[in-house]
């Protein structure tokens, strides 16, 4: 958003107190998590390559990848693309490595760990906050595979504190 934009919400959330309320996605919109998609890429492979006698033959080139060139990517959630840009070739294997890598994904394992704020994200979303508005976080992220996480991250980040857990929706797995 413009600069113009982002001093009327901070205006806004002054003059309405609680009243104003914001709402902010978390992945790609106020969280980087390309860092812990690539994680989950890295244990796929790794899974996939590391214990066997005989390495499938796209393992050699899957081991070069690299967090930069997903960020390259037109979809960052394209990992089929990514890593057929590496030189893999084995259609089932690649749909393998990326099935797995997306279960990995959703697990939780790396949000605390990895993600990251986008810049001007946490210090705009606390300015907020200071103004009195009231900040909600909205994602398809599992209620019951990474809410503890994604709260923890969020904590570690000072954008919500112990009690506010009801400003963190996510989609139950049912």
């Amino acid at each position: 958003l413009p600069s113009v934009s982002l001093d009327k919400m901070l205006e806004d959330a002054e003059n309405y107190g609680s009243r104003a309320t914001y709402v902010f996605d978390l992945d790609e919109t106020t969280v980087d998590s390309s860092p812990r998609r690539y994680e989950s890429l890295l244990d796929a492979i790794d899974e996939a390559c590391a214990h066997s006698e005989t390495p499938h033959p796209d393992c050699e080139a899957l081991r070069t990848i690299r967090l930069d060139d997903l960020y390259r990517l037109r979809n960052r959630y394209d990992d089929l693309t990514y890593l057929r840009d590496y030189g893999a070739r084995d259609e089932a294997f690649i749909e393998s490595i990326s099935k797995r890598a997306f279960e990995i994904y959703l697990s939780g394992r790396y949000i605390v760990d990895k993600d990251r704020l986008y810049p001007g994200a946490g210090s705009f979303i606390k300015a907020l906050k200071r103004a009195g508005a009231r900040v909600d976080f909205v994602s398809s992220r599992s209620q019951e595979r990474q809410g503890g996480p994604t709260f923890r991250f969020l904590q570690d980040h000072g954008l919500l504190r112990a009690g506010e857990e009801r400003f963190l929706h996510l989609k139950p797995d049912a």
